[in-house]
């Protein structure tokens, strides 16, 4: 059977973007309120590590991770551009800490994987320690961390939606006369309206 990503390419709801360069698999889970992680690796999937292949092909296409699905047992997914599901990585993410510097989950029950803020990702550090995590967060704790510290452009979504109100008030300035009483449309959609009922309405 060819790999799920043909199976699993369809558009799906998601939670903030993380670049792929955030995501990596560790040795090391620490306990509840403490994340003790070494060995920071591509990440590990059921099917085995990705591989510097997968990461150079999955760049080029300009692929990144996020968290989807279930709030309270998301899954970890690669996603395309265009925000279509390529893969799945890990199907059921149980989140155990959160810290101001890294979220840890373990994928599908055995692949022990950390999400680093973007300020650490040029650190090279082999070897992580935070205490005072947040430990089994909420949903509202792991969006606001991934709202902190995703890819997502909010400028550009707020441009975008300025540039789509200002097209908006500017058709509905040019328009909205024809739909005054007596306007063009108006009187149109009026003809429009007896055709298609009052004249059905008198016959019953």
């Amino acid at each position: 059977m060819q790999s799920a990503l043909k199976d699993e390419q369809i558009s799906i709801k998601h939670m903030p973007k993380l670049s792929l360069d955030q995501v990596f698999d560790v040795q090391g889970w620490g306990h509840p309120g403490k994340i003790r992680s070494s060995g920071f690796d591509n990440v590990y999937k059921n099917s085995g590590r990705l591989t510097a292949a997968w990461y150079q092909q999955r760049r080029e296409q300009g692929c990144y991770m996020s968290f989807f699905g279930s709030q309270k047992s998301p899954s970890m997914g690669c996603f395309s551009c265009d925000g279509t599901l390529v893969e799945t990585i890990h199907s059921f993410c149980d989140i155990k800490n959160v810290h101001e510097d890294a979220l840890f989950y373990v994928g599908d029950g055995s692949w022990g994987t950390v999400v680093l803020a973007p300020k650490l990702l040029d650190s090279g550090a082999k070897h992580f320690v935070r205490e005072n995590c947040i430990a089994q967060p909420s949903a509202e704790v792991v969006h606001s961390w991934l709202r902190k510290n995703g890819t997502a452009d909010y400028w550009k979504i707020v441009r975008e939606h300025v540039t789509t109100r200002r097209i908006f008030f500017y058709w509905l300035d040019r328009t909205q006369h024809l739909m005054e009483a007596g306007g063009v449309r108006q009187q149109t959609d009026l003809a429009e309206f007896h055709a298609e009922f009052v004249g059905k309405v008198e016959r019953l």
